[in-house]
């Protein structure tokens, strides 16, 4: 009956874009609550690069999904232009958290050049075919003020596993490439953009423990895990799990997400 069980779910997930469900939905909570905090963290994280002045902050948050996030960033009173190319999603987004919800493709923005401050780009780039990731990247340097800032974020490609000559995503079908994190640096550069910062989230010893990690936060729970993740015990410890630090060349550790704050030094 488990196995039964476990594999009804795992199809249901797989068939779920995570990142386009409210964190308070019940299935998601039931299906990967870690990805729950993950995501959390990096808007909370994005919080705190938002410029402090009188005039209006205008903050891009791309592939807005239902506007959760854009909910967080407009807690400090802030213009948030949320897109999303699913016209549910942004109609949704509208009428539950009243910012500007709009529907548009992230490597065509309906956002005029040098009008934004802040630019949110989380888990984005995996989601377009390889040879548009650099069209994307272009799109947010045209879109943000000179000196204006972008938050984007990629996962780590330990999620993958290798097919011969072919990359084969191992748990997540929304994923057409994964860029390295090397590979993410080099697009982000060659955009004209400058890294500020390189930040990880949940950063592990090494590979074998961020596969391992990764394959958890992407399974069904068990009755075990569920009473930990619903215990304030459990809470307490994936809050602290799940910030996001600033990484450490020199030490041998991974970060199943790669974050990256960047600057336009010069408008388009």
């Amino acid at each position: 009956m488990n196995e039964i069980r476990g594999g009804f779910l795992t199809r249901i997930r797989k068939g779920v874009s995570f990142e386009n469900i409210e964190p308070k939905d019940r299935l998601l909570q039931i299906l990967a609550p870690g990805m729950i905090q993950e995501h959390l963290a990096r808007y909370r994280f994005a919080k705190t690069m938002i410029p402090e002045r009188e005039e209006a902050v205008v903050i891009l948050d791309a592939a807005s999904g239902r506007g959760y996030g854009s909910a967080i960033l407009s807690e400090n009173r802030v213009k948030v232009i949320g897109v999303d190319i699913g016209e549910e999603y942004a109609r949704k987004a509208q009428k539950e958290h009243g910012n500007f919800f709009t529907v548009g493709d992230v490597v065509n923005l309906p956002i005029e050049s040098n009008s934004v401050d802040l630019a949110i780009a989380f888990e984005i780039t995996e989601h377009l075919e390889k040879k548009k990731q650099p069209n994307f990247l272009k799109e947010l340097k045209r879109v943000l003020r000179k000196d204006g800032v972008g938050v984007i974020s990629i996962p780590c490609r330990h999620s993958f596993k290798s097919d011969g000559e072919k990359r084969v995503f191992a748990s997540n079908p929304f994923h057409l490439y994964e860029p390295t994190r090397k590979e993410m640096k080099k697009m982000i550069e060659e955009a004209g953009l400058e890294i500020k910062g390189e930040y990880g989230q949940v950063i592990v010893k090494n590979e074998i423990e961020a596969r391992k990690l990764r394959k958890r936060l992407n399974k069904p729970l068990n009755k075990q895990m569920f009473q930990y993740w619903a215990s304030r015990k459990g809470r307490k410890e994936v809050r602290e799990f799940f910030k996001v630090k600033e990484m450490d060349d020199s030490q041998d550790q991974v970060a199943l997400t790669n974050v990256f704050v960047v600057r336009n030094l010069d408008a388009s």
